[in-house]
Order: structure tokens, then C-alpha cells, then sequence
């Protein structure tokens, strides 16, 4: 099993948690420190420099589900030069303030996308 967080496109209800479900054992709401930004269609997280909340999902999930979402993601290999998301270890709590620690995607190119300054990707969506 492993753990990942997710904050857009792969949270439950999301057009792309489809990807994931066959995967999925639990899911329990969390949040992690970083910034949110929105690049329309989808979110970039990033969790160095401002820290805000960002809210998503900690889902608890087999293994066989890296593969799939790498795939969705951009992500060939660590430090990759094609990538677009680098897959990173994060630590943070989740709803009950339990400590938990997984994957996450984070962009690598900021550029001047705006910040989601309430770090919940769905808000941003119906502005």
C-alpha cells in the first residue's frame, strides 16, 4: 500500500479520481503546508517559499496505482528534465489531526499562474 495526497483533479468526485478508484482502500480529508495555484483545467501545488493550507485527500491505496497516476501527472523519473510534476515525500496531518506522510505532485514551473489563496482548488473553479 501507499499513501498520496491529492488536491485537484484526483480527489474524490473530481473527473480524474476514475483513474485511482480501482486502487483506493481509504480516503480521509487532510491538508498539507504550500501554495495552491490555478492553471485553469487543473491546480499546481507548490511547498516551498509562502506556506498556506492547501485541503485535499490522503488516500491509503495499492501500489499498483503510482503507475497510472505518473502517468496523468507528467512524471517519468526523479529530476527528470520532461517532467512536468516531480513526485515528492510530504508530511502533514489529516482531518483528525493525525500525523500522516505520503506522495504528492508538486509543478516545476511556477511562472505567474494566481494563487488559490484559500488553497481549496475547487473554490477557485467557480470564480
Amino acid at each position: 500500500m501507499i499513501t498520496v495526497f491529492v488536491y485537484g483533479t484526483l480527489k474524490q468526485g473530481e473527473k480524474n479520481h476514475y483513474i485511482i478508484q480501482p486502487y483506493v482502500q481509504t480516503i480521509s480529508k487532510g491538508k498539507l503546508q504550500g501554495e495552491l495555484l490555478h492553471l485553469g483545467p487543473y491546480p499546481a501545488l507548490f511547498v516551498d517559499g509562502l506556506q498556506n493550507d492547501v485541503h485535499g485527500e490522503w488516500i491509503v491505496l495499492s501500489k499498483e496505482a503510482l503507475a497510472p497516476m505518473d502517468h496523468l501527472e507528467g512524471y517519468i523519473s526523479v529530476d527528470h528534465p520532461d517532467n512536468d510534476y516531480e513526485r515528492i515525500w510530504v508530511t502533514a496531518l489529516d482531518e483528525l489531526g493525525c500525523h500522516r506522510e505520503g506522495w504528492t505532485y508538486i509543478y516545476k514551473d511556477r511562472k505567474d499562474y494566481p494563487v488559490i489563496s484559500d488553497g481549496i482548488w475547487r473554490n477557485a473553479l467557480s470564480k
